[in-house]
């Protein structure tokens, strides 16, 4: 689709004063061109009044009256909802943009459009950082998503990166119990702890996962590409928006060339953690390099059993 968009926008000289039908999705909602930009057209189900918002690679258009579309004759005349995307189609950012929209067009539970043009605005502004460590972090929360999932058929999409007080751990089940994912390629169960964010009043599992380097693995493109056979995943759009972020944050000749393979798999409570039980109330940010290697366990079952008997 992003193939077929880009060629036709290249290959076309179009009438700006005309809106022009790229690609449909699906009766309500497409993709079309007009006054040299492509935009994303949805007909006005949330019923927003008419407002028009301008960033640099998106603009908003709410309730605005199309009366017809050249080259498709479908589209009834009626109020849509536009965003149009204002930078070069063959950047990386605009395959984001036909993506996330695409998503928006056929998943089940919309959010407002508004708030979803709001979303994507600020997933664009997001600057990327060029860290492997990045990279492992990332591909461990999926594989953990993934493992839930499959094995489990726990769904931890609405529970992974909440932004709300408990927005500092991996996953926030409830306002007592959160999970937080430590990844690493090397074989040792060594892994950095900050004290505060582990060692409090609440509930905390720490879910360490080893992965290895080898060329029979996935990048962590192949892991997205995977995850999304699943509707559960792919037809989420407020978890479609989060893996952009991510993704987005991605060194990408880490993230195209590096493959990995899942090793093993822990997880540990916070309260049977040994930690520094005292320090001067002068020092703060506390850092560990923990090694779990002696540390007592509990089984991935338990956990989920906890997760269940929450959600």
């Amino acid at each position: 689709m992003i193939k077929e968009i880009r060629n036709k926008v290249n290959e076309n000289t179009f009438n700006e004063e005309l809106v022009y039908l790229l690609c449909k999705v699906n009766e309500n909602s497409g993709f079309c061109f007009y006054n040299k930009k492509v935009i994303y057209i949805i007909k006005n189900f949330d019923n927003l009044a008419y407002k028009s918002l301008d960033t640099i690679f998106l603009s908003l258009k709410c309730n605005l009256k199309i009366e017809s579309i050249e080259h498709d004759s479908s589209f009834s005349t009626g109020y849509y909802n536009v965003i149009f995307y204002n930078d070069n189609v063959m950047e990386e950012e605009f395959e984001t943009f036909i993506n996330l929209c695409y998503i928006y067009s056929e998943c089940d539970k919309k959010i407002r459009f508004d708030e979803f043009f709001f979303k994507m605005t600020s997933l664009f502004q997001i600057p990327k950082e060029e860290s492997y460590t990045n990279l492992l972090g990332f591909y461990g929360e999926l594989l953990f998503l993934e493992k839930c999932y499959l094995d489990y058929n726990v769904d931890l999409t609405n529970n992974w990166h909440v932004v709300n007080t408990f927005d500092k751990y991996d996953f926030c089940i409830n306002d007592a119990n959160c999970i937080e994912v430590k990844t690493t390629s090397k074989a040792k169960k060594t892994f950095k702890l900050k004290h505060e964010q582990i060692f409090n009043s609440l509930n905390v599992f720490i879910a360490t996962i080893n992965i290895k380097e080898s060329p029979n693995g996935k990048t962590i493109y192949e892991l997205v590409e995977n995850i999304n056979k699943y509707d559960i995943f792919s037809k989420n759009i407020n978890f479609q928006i989060k893996l952009e972020e991510e993704k987005r944050k991605l060194n990408y000749k880490y993230a195209s060339k590096n493959k990995f393979i899942f090793s093993d798999l822990n997880v540990y409570l916070n309260k049977e953690l040994k930690h520094i039980e005292k320090y001067p109330c002068n020092i703060s940010n506390i850092m560990y390099d923990y090694d779990f290697e002696e540390c007592k366990n509990i089984e991935i079952n338990e956990l989920v059993d906890i997760i269940k008997n929450i959600l």
